[in-house]
């Protein structure tokens, strides 16, 4: 098929071939290329422009880091954080019986020291889940971090009890 081809009409399938090939390097590496350093460019003077060390943007970034961590830091001075005293008045309003109460060891996430306490309660199911809704939403004691219901029979066998277990987390600051 070449060979039927004259030279000059070989000459102009080569330019055409060359100016396809052109446009297709500059469109899909140089001129992305060019994009990429005009960015480049522009995020190296944000960074160091006020627009990245903005003092007052960084305040008001920490208060809110603060009120969302506030949320979750211990107070035991304070009734309405005391664990306690809410999961029992939540038992006497959901009509649930705690059973029991246990501080787990202090640990280390990060740079936080967590300490994970574990509250035991018995009842019916709806009743439960309304006390854990209540602790998740309303009050502002710590976060719940586990749920584990079981289920088992009294001593005689006649009646099924349910205990649900969850823990509860706190910072200490």
């Amino acid at each position: 098929m070449l060979k039927k081809i004259t030279y000059r009409k070989k000459f102009k399938l080569l330019w055409v071939m060359a100016g396809l090939l052109l446009i297709f390097c500059w469109r899909f590496s140089i001129a992305k290329t060019i994009d990429e350093y005009r960015n480049y460019n522009q995020n190296q003077n944000a960074a160091t422009g006020n627009e990245f060390y903005n003092e007052q943007n960084l305040r008001s970034k920490s208060r809110m880091l603060d009120e969302v961590l506030e949320k979750f830091m211990l107070d035991t001075l304070d009734n309405s954080k005391n664990l306690v005293e809410v999961v029992s008045n939540l038992c006497e309003q959901n009509n649930v019986r705690l059973k029991e109460y246990k501080p787990n060891p202090v640990s280390e996430a990060d740079s936080l020291r967590l300490l994970t306490r574990s509250v035991r309660i018995e009842g019916k199911f709806t009743d439960c889940l309304r006390l854990i809704y209540q602790l998740e939403t309303r009050s502002s004691i710590g976060r719940v971090s586990s749920v584990l219901f079981k289920s088992s029979e009294n001593a005689d066998g006649s009646k099924t009890i349910l205990n649900c277990t969850f823990y509860i987390q706190n910072i200490i600051p």
